[in-house]
Order: C-alpha cells, then sequence, then structure tokens
C-alpha cells in the first residue's frame, strides 16, 4: 500500500527543501510498522522510561538529526531513536530526534531490509539460464 499524506494547515513556498516543521500538520499513513504487531517494545530494557527521559534531557529536548549542511534540525524531539539498529542501549547508541525524523529513518531501514529481502527471494528463485552460444 502506497503511503498517504493527509493535508492539515501547510503554507511553504513551494521551493527548496520543506523543514520539517513546515510539515507538523502532515501526517503519513500506510507503510508504518504498528506497534501492535512489532517485538520491538518487548526488546527494550527494564528501565527504558527512565533512560529515554535522560536522552532527551541530555539533547535539550530537540532533535539532533543532522541536515545536508551538518546542521541539527532543532525541533522539539520526543522520540529516542537507536543510532545503530540492534538492540544496543547504551547512551552512545541512542539519540534524541522529532518524530518527523524518527518515521523518516524508520522508513529508510524499513526499505533498506524490503529491498534486501526482494533479492534473496529473487536470488532463490531465479533460474539460471544456459546462454545459447555455450549450449
Amino acid at each position: 500500500m502506497l503511503s498517504t499524506w493527509r493535508r492539515v494547515n501547510f503554507s511553504h513556498n513551494g521551493v527548496g527543501v520543506i523543514p520539517p516543521r513546515s510539515l507538523r500538520g502532515f501526517s503519513l499513513r500506510g507503510d508504518a510498522v504498528p506497534w501492535s504487531t512489532s517485538d520491538r517494545r518487548s526488546r527494550l530494557p527494564a528501565g527504558w522510561d527512565s533512560l529515554r527521559r535522560t536522552i532527551l534531557r541530555r539533547d535539550n529536548h530537540r532533535c539532533v538529526w543532522l541536515d545536508q549542511n551538518g546542521q541539527p534540525c532543532g525541533e522539539p524531539a520526543t522520540e529516542v531513536d537507536h543510532i545503530r539498529p540492534g538492540d544496543d542501549h547504551s547512551a552512545e547508541n541512542l539519540r534524541a530526534l522529532c518524530s518527523w525524523h524518527h518515521a523518516k529513518k524508520s522508513a529508510l531501514e524499513g526499505n533498506r531490509a524490503k529491498a534486501r529481502l526482494r533479492r534473496e527471494i529473487g536470488a532463490r528463485f531465479r533460474r539460471q539460464e544456459i546462454h545459447p552460444g555455450l549450449m
């Protein structure tokens, strides 16, 4: 299913990169993986809520996603992200992100995983054809 954007109170001049704060009125629906079917929450450590608050405080409750110029986003951060995939919950592997950048990163990771799976399945079922000149 394709993702769809729902427009609510949007204003932008249409030139250049759209800053995340301009997309505050938009919501992405479709390809998101719901928590209800994910095992991610069960893999979080017992003190996750406390660790999450610590990371948000450390990053001043601001999104630390770097733009193409190396500048942090700076929007209010509401989510804590694992920099490297996996279950490393050390403070060095965690950062505060706004929901827009967290969704963007998660979508990129999901798309990479889907592409890898497609390649693996394709390789498993692809028929090796012999070139007619080699028969």
